[in-house]
């Protein structure tokens, strides 16, 4: 489903500041997989991330979506895959805190054209049921929410769309450790219904969660468990 072959990342390419973040990256993910990717601090893990989830360019390489080759697709296509094929999920959740439940999790249906206007409000009340979040919370700004329902919202926000794959970066990263157990508990739930995860964290014991986890060092990716 998701190949990467020998995929290289520059920043400032030809520029004094030119920085290699990521070399030679060969990693794929089969539907339905549950994985982690680890490393330290500004090893590449969310650039990889990024690259996967085609909002990042990569510099050189291959890297094949249910083979079609990525970088020989046009703007239009990237944008219609990264909306129906991939679901976000941030470590700061990236609502828009001036909106309320409902709002948020609809936003992606709007650019999504194979959804039906009638459809979209029980699609939105069934996502916030899978996800555990009360229906009386859809009126409410989510600046007034918990951290735990906050990140609840933005994993509804990223599966209102039914992605193939999620793609979480530190999606436990602003949780406490009760609701962190929560949040992971809830992703193994929605794996299990055969939505793939690639999930970005410098957590050993919130990677555990995952059925495969991967360590960035030195711009090369490699297993390790």
């Amino acid at each position: 489903m998701i190949n990467l072959n020998n995929v290289q990342k520059i920043f400032n390419k030809g520029k004094a500041n030119e920085i290699e973040i990521l070399k030679d990256i060969d990693f794929s993910i089969s539907k339905g997989e549950f994985i982690s990717i680890m490393g330290t601090s500004d090893t590449g893990k969310s650039t990889l991330l990024n690259i996967i989830g085609c909002i990042e360019n990569y510099t050189s390489g291959s890297y094949k979506l249910n083979g079609k080759e990525v970088k020989n697709l046009n703007d239009k296509e990237l944008s219609n895959l990264r909306n129906e094929y991939f679901g976000f999920i941030f470590q700061e959740f990236m609502l828009i805190e001036n909106e309320n439940v409902y709002d948020n999790i609809m936003n992606p249906l709007l650019f999504n054209s194979n959804v039906r206007y009638k459809e979209i409000r029980e699609r939105v009340l069934n996502i916030m049921d899978l996800v555990g979040l009360e229906r009386n919370l859809e009126k409410k700004k989510t600046s007034l929410l918990s951290g735990g329902q906050k990140q609840r919202v933005a994993i509804a926000r990223a599966l209102v769309n039914n992605p193939k794959v999620i793609l979480a970066d530190e999606p436990t990263g602003s949780l406490d450790v009760g609701m962190t157990g929560s949040i992971l508990e809830l992703l193994k739930s929605i794996n299990q219904q055969g939505v793939s995860i690639i999930m970005v964290t410098h957590d050993p014991q919130v990677a555990k969660f995952s059925d495969n986890i991967y360590m960035i060092e030195s711009g090369k990716i490699h297993l390790i468990n």
